[in-house]
C-alpha cells in the first residue's frame, strides 16, 4: 500500500463513512472487477487506469447519491474511489515513479492534511451541500428540513409561540389568545380570553431547560415545575386580593402553560412611578406599600418565598390603585435553614447575601420591601451612603413624616436580626392613617390560614428533596 493509500484511508475514518464505503468497495469488486486494496483499520482508495471504468464507477455512484437522499458525502469526494496516480499515466505503475513520484505523493499527503484540518473548522452542515441538493428531488424530505430551519431562525420567541399554539388542546378549547403582553427569559405572555364568559386572562408560555425544577406539593401526585407549584400554593385558602389567581394550568415535557387574571388596566410599577414623574409622593406610597407587605405576608404563611419583590413584579390598577404581586418563578419553598444561592433581582438581595453567601427568607424578604419603599419615594435605588445615613438615623427627605423614615430604617436595617419582622409592617405606625380599609381576620379565616400553614410545613422537607436540581 503506498503512502497516499494510507493517507486517504484515516481520512474516510475521521469522517465517519466506514460503513458506507465498505459497501462501495464492495458493490464496485462485484460489478466492475476494479481491483482494491485492503487494510484491517479502515477502507483505502482504489486505483485503476480504464478510463471507461472510471467513467462507468462515477456514473453509478451519481444515480446513487440521487436515489438516496439519505448518502451525505458530496459529489467530488466519491473520486477517492478511483483516483489515478500521475506516476500511473506515466507508465510508472501504482508506487513507482522515482523522485517525481516522492514528490507528488508528498504534495498529495500535505494536502490531505489541509483538507482535513479545514474541516475540523467548518460546521458540520456545510459539509452536507451536496445532500440538500439531492434532497431537492424528495419533496417531503426536503420539505421537513426547510421547515426545521425556518423555526430555528425565528428565535426564542417563536418557539416559546410554536410550542404552546400547536400542543395545548386543553387551553386553546377553553381560551382564546390574543395580543403579546411581554416576555422574558424563557417565556412569552399573551393577553386571552375565556371562552365560557368571556373572562379577559393573561396566558404565560415558558419553555422548560435542563435547569427547570419540579416538586412535590399537597393533592397533586406528580411533581410540578416549581413556578406552577409555588403560585398553587400562594393561592390556596381563602382568597387573598394582592396575590395573582391562577386559572389554569398545562404541563408538557419541553414547556408549560399558565392561565392567570389579568387586571385591567394595570401596569407595574415602572411604568407607573415613570407615569408620575419619577417618584410617589407619600400617601399613594402608603397604600402601594401595606398591599406588597400583605401579599408577602400571606406568601409566607403559605410555606411561599417568592425571593423577587421588585417594581417590575408588582401591578398597580390605575384606576383603583389595587397592588398585585405577580411571577413565582424564581421563588422556593419557605424553609427555616439559610438559602446559599439567589435567583432574585440583584438589586433587591440582601447585604448578608454578598457578605456572608447566605441568607433567611423573612429578613431578605422584608429588605426586598424596603428597598421598593425607598425607590417609591426617592425615584431611585438606595446608594451606601443613603444606608449608611439610614442605620445613623440622619436620613431624610423634606416633607417626609418621621413614622416614614423610621419604618425605613427599621426595613433597610444592615443586621437581619434587627430589621422589622414580616408581620408587624402592617402594624407599623406608618399605616394608622391609611385610607386603604384592612380586611378583617375572622377567626374563621385565622384558623384557615393555620391550617395551611401546618399543611404546608409537613412537606417542606419531602419538597425540598424533590427538587430536581439543588440549589
Amino acid at each position: 500500500m503506498t503512502s497516499t493509500e494510507t493517507s486517504l484511508g484515516p481520512q474516510l475514518r475521521n469522517d465517519c463513512y466506514v460503513p458506507m464505503a465498505y459497501n462501495i468497495y464492495t458493490m464496485l469488486n462485484t460489478q466492475f472487477n476494479i481491483p482494491q486494496h485492503s487494510s484491517e483499520s479502515a477502507p483505502v482508495p482504489i486505483y485503476t487506469e480504464d478510463q471507461e471504468q472510471i467513467d462507468a464507477v462515477h456514473s453509478h455512484l451519481t444515480s446513487i447519491l440521487d436515489s438516496t437522499p439519505t448518502v451525505t458525502r458530496s459529489n467530488s469526494s466519491w473520486i477517492y474511489f478511483f483516483q489515478r496516480q500521475a506516476s500511473c499515466e506515466e507508465g510508472g505503475g501504482v508506487g513507482k515513479g522515482g523522485e517525481e513520484g516522492g514528490e507528488e505523493e508528498e504534495k498529495e499527503r500535505n494536502e490531505a492534511e489541509r483538507v482535513k484540518e479545514k474541516r475540523k473548522r467548518k460546521k458540520w452542515w456545510r459539509r452536507l451541500r451536496s445532500f440538500f441538493r439531492a434532497a431537492k428531488k424528495h419533496p417531503e424530505s426536503s420539505s421537513g428540513q426547510r421547515e426545521q430551519e425556518q423555526q430555528q431562525d425565528e428565535g426564542q420567541k417563536r418557539k416559546v409561540a410554536w410550542a404552546g399554539r400547536t400542543s395545548d388542546d386543553y387551553i386553546f378549547s377553553r381560551y382564546t389568545v390574543g395580543d403579546q403582553l411581554g416576555k422574558g427569559g424563557f417565556g412569552v405572555v399573551y393577553e386571552g380570553r375565556r371562552l365560557d364568559d368571556d373572562l379577559k386572562v393573561a396566558l404565560k408560555y415558558v419553555m422548560k431547560t435542563q435547569h427547570t425544577e419540579c416538586i412535590f406539593i399537597p393533592d397533586h401526585p406528580k411533581p410540578l415545575p416549581k413556578e406552577i407549584a409555588l403560585t398553587i400554593l400562594a393561592n390556596k385558602g381563602p382568597r387573598v386580593p394582592e396575590i395573582i389567581r391562577l386559572l389554569d394550568w398545562t404541563d408538557h415535557p419541553d414547556h408549560f402553560v399558565m392561565v392567570l387574571e389579568c387586571p385591567s388596566p394595570c401596569e407595574n410599577l415602572v411604568e407607573f412611578i415613570r407615569h408620575h414623574g419619577g417618584s410617589l409622593d407619600e400617601e399613594k406610597t402608603r397604600q402601594i406599600m401595606w398591599q406588597a407587605a400583605r401579599a408577602a405576608n400571606m406568601c409566607h404563611l403559605r410555606g411561599v418565598f417568592h425571593r423577587d419583590i421588585k417594581l417590575g413584579n408588582l401591578l398597580i390598577n390605575r384606576e383603583t390603585s389595587e397592588v398585585k404581586l405577580i411571577d413565582f418563578g424564581c421563588g422556593d419553598i419557605l424553609r427555616r435553614t439559610p438559602y446559599r444561592s439567589y435567583s432574585g433581582t440583584a438589586l433587591y438581595s440582601p447585604p448578608e447575601y454578598h457578605s456572608r453567601g447566605k441568607y433567611y427568607g423573612g429578613p431578605a424578604t422584608v429588605w426586598s420591601l424596603g428597598t421598593v419603599m425607598f425607590t417609591l419615594l426617592c425615584g431611585h435605588f438606595p446608594s451606601d451612603y443613603d444606608l449608611f445615613l439610614l442605620q445613623c438615623k440622619r436620613w431624610s427627605i423634606p416633607g417626609l413624616s418621621k413614622e416614614c423614615c423610621d419604618l425605613l430604617r427599621a426595613l433597610l436595617h444592615e443586621k437581619p436580626s434587627q430589621r422589622l419582622g414580616l408581620g408587624r409592617i402592617m402594624s407599623h405606625n406608618w399605616f394608622k392613617t391609611i385610607s386603604v380599609p384592612e380586611i378583617p381576620v375572622s377567626a374563621t379565616l385565622v384558623s384557615e390560614l393555620h391550617s395551611v400553614s401546618v399543611q404546608t410545613q409537613g412537606f417542606l422537607s419531602k419538597a425540598a428533596q424533590d427538587i430536581k436540581k439543588p440549589l
